[in-house]
């Protein structure tokens, strides 16, 4: 069966402004493999440009794979985005039981001393199920955002610290989330992930 992608483009206008704690949803037909159908979450926006990571791209690791006498704790490595694909940065939820954190959102903050990351992993003051790791970052420079969004590339949403950390089925968040933002972008979940396929 021949797809047309012109058939699934949708031209909307955002109902949530561009902001920090807010989640980006790639329209359908964005590929490769950081983007195509993907949930950022953006940690920084200014007038120069904006910061996030991506949730839903899980790799096959462990952050123990990875980094090196670091204290053991059963955490998943995600690919945050294109970006310094050779740092690794990391959201939790303990807030300011880590010295330097920066807060996103209620019960969602970015980075800080990571020695004392690794001080509350090795004495169990934090679980998998309150940090999650990531390879990379995805990174805009200044109006490219803007125009992405007016050009329906992304769509914008929110979403809680729960579905930060605990969303158990990060293959359906997309299309679960994307379900959520209305009928009409029901649309985006039926365009087939491999058209070539069809």
């Amino acid at each position: 069966m021949d797809f047309n992608i012109e058939d699934f483009k949708i031209d909307f206008n955002n109902n949530e402004e561009i902001k920090m704690g807010r989640i980006l949803l790639s329209e359908p037909f964005s590929g490769g493999i950081f983007f195509k159908r993907s949930v950022v979450f953006l940690t920084e926006y200014k007038k120069n440009g904006a910061l996030g990571f991506i949730l839903n791209k899980k790799t096959n690791l462990k952050i123990n794979n990875i980094l090196k006498n670091f204290p053991k704790i059963d955490a998943d490595v995600y690919l945050g985005g294109p970006v310094r694909a050779d740092t690794i940065h990391y959201l939790h939820s303990v807030g300011k039981q880590i010295p330097g954190s920066l807060k996103i959102k209620e019960n969602i903050y970015w980075g800080g001393d990571f020695n004392y990351l690794k001080l509350l992993i090795e004495v169990g003051s934090i679980s998998e199920r309150e940090i999650k790791f990531f390879v990379g970052y995805s990174g805009w420079t200044k109006n490219q955002l803007e125009n992405e969004v007016k050009n329906n590339v992304w769509a914008i949403s929110n979403i809680s610290s729960e579905e930060v950390f605990k969303y158990q089925d990060t293959k359906k968040m997309w299309t679960n989330f994307v379900g959520s933002l209305g009928s009409k972008y029901k649309l985006w979940t039926q365009f087939p992930e491999n058209p070539n396929f069809n």
